[in-house]
């Protein structure tokens, strides 16, 4: 799974979200997934400067894709801004030399994800299989009441 995640962000051109994600996840405790998309437009917009680049965006939206994420963010009700999540001013010089530093800023929010994510697992798997289960139950029910209405037309007809 993670080499898929991998390979999924690498071939769509977030790695820069990436990076300048981490630490507002790091920091100001940011949901990982809102801070790429709150970078993300940045990103676009300064990746644009370059002909090739504006080229393969365009091949992807025909309008201004920057805009078009902002649209989705404000259509998802996330955070268009990194204000939003109380960065000040005063605050950027610092995430930007945490998002120069690699990985490691990064990873008490990914360890908390990753517990967050295993209590998840522990109380929806039990469930899961308890629904399941109780749905094997109702369709059986639903089967046998089903044979006995079959049985009742049919003494119903013969007399």
């Amino acid at each position: 799974g993670a080499a898929y995640a991998g390979t999924a962000i690498e071939n769509s051109m977030l790695g820069a979200a990436h990076s300048c994600a981490n630490p507002l996840t790091a920091k100001f405790n940011v949901v990982h997934g809102e801070a790429v998309g709150v970078m993300l437009p940045h990103i676009i917009r300064f990746n644009s400067k370059l002909p090739e680049i504006a080229a393969v965006y365009e091949s992807y939206f025909g309008g201004d894709l920057a805009d078009r994420v902002s649209e989705l963010l404000w259509e998802a009700r996330m955070p268009q801004k990194i204000s939003e999540h109380g960065v000040k001013e005063e605050n950027l010089r610092d995430l930007a030399e945490m998002g120069d530093s690699g990985p490691a800023v990064v990873m008490r929010g990914i360890s908390e994800a990753l517990i967050a994510t295993a209590m998840g697992l522990a109380v929806a798997i039990p469930v899961v299989i308890a629904y399941n289960a109780l749905a094997r139950i109702v369709q059986d029910k639903i089967s046998q009441a089903e044979e006995v209405a079959t049985l009742i037309r049919a003494i119903r007809l013969n007399k």
